[in-house]
């Protein structure tokens, strides 16, 4: 429970397709994390444009900034995501729509994420 004295920060997002120019604009404003996608075709929202793998790389190569990978991830195509240097997936159909269930889907995706961190 929230008392009226207390504050809620809500984080400050960044969402970009490509830009590896704005980088630098992201820590300036004080952004929590940066998005980058879609990464893969999704049926959330309609997409023309998939960002390279090497981008999350530059981005951890560069920023401070956490980054998170959006778009069409699944448990087949996470581990390369991560592997690139994102910090976070973001998934809708591939735990919701996952055959097996949302429960095996996240255990899946914990193992996967953890097994491309080694």
């Amino acid at each position: 429970m929230i008392n009226k004295k207390q504050t809620i920060r809500m984080p400050i997002v960044m969402a970009y397709r490509t830009s590896r120019c704005r980088r630098s604009t992201a820590g300036e404003v004080g952004a929590d994390y940066v998005a980058f996608g879609a990464f893969h075709p999704t049926a959330t929202k309609a997409t023309t444009h998939r960002p390279e793998l090497d981008l999350l790389t530059t981005w951890q190569e560069t920023v401070e900034v956490p980054c998170v990978a959006i778009g069409g991830i699944t448990v087949d195509n996470a581990a390369a995501l991560a592997r690139a240097g994102a910090d976070f997936v973001a998934v809708s159909a591939g735990v919701w729509s996952y055959p097996e269930g949302p429960a095996a889907a996240v255990s899946r995706f914990t193992a996967v994420l953890a097994g491309a961190s080694e």
